[in-house]
């Protein structure tokens, strides 16, 4: 499996919001993505407590092929996601799947705190493609807003010379 990097401007965020932690102690903050062809992927961009994670951004086909390949599909966790995330923090693939249960690819294995079983794709792939052109220029706005705001501050910032005595 293969996780592909890209520069940020090769991306749309079409969903960006922040899922609970496993035992609530903090909030992942995430980015659902699409590319230039459509496809879907996710990223991790904060964690409101402590614990590095990697933010590059993981394909989202690859994250469903990967749980639907484990044998029993009611002990799914984020260690089946650990392979997604080579030479990285341990942390990601936990953060992942808390992710994963606040999209409701995923939802808890009743009983079990950790265990997963995998929701109907179909219906989550629905939502976030109806997404795509509300949210994602809602996004470039606010990032034009904020590319805005800050050069009125570095405009704000320049002195003036000093007359000498």
């Amino acid at each position: 499996m293969t996780n592909k990097t890209k520069t940020d401007n090769q991306f749309q965020i079409i969903k960006s919001s922040k899922s609970k932690s496993l035992k609530n102690y903090s909030l992942i903050g995430y980015n659902v993505l699409k590319d230039s062809k459509n496809t879907f992927y996710i990223q991790l961009h904060s964690n409101s407590g402590s614990g590095i994670y990697s933010s590059e951004p993981v394909l989202l086909d690859e994250i469903i092929q990967t749980l639907q390949q484990v044998k029993d599909q009611n002990k799914l966790s984020g260690k089946n996601l650990h392979q997604l995330f080579r030479g990285r923090s341990s942390n990601s693939a936990g953060f992942l799947m808390c992710v994963l249960r606040d999209l409701k690819i995923v939802k808890h294995v009743q009983g079990k705190q950790r265990y997963f079983e995998l929701m109907e794709i179909k219906p989550v792939l629905d939502d976030l493609k109806s997404l795509r052109s509300t949210h994602a220029s809602a996004a470039l706005q606010r990032k034009k807003s904020a590319t805005r705001r800050n050069s009125k501050k570095k405009t704000k910032k320049k002195t003036t010379a000093r007359k000498p005595k």
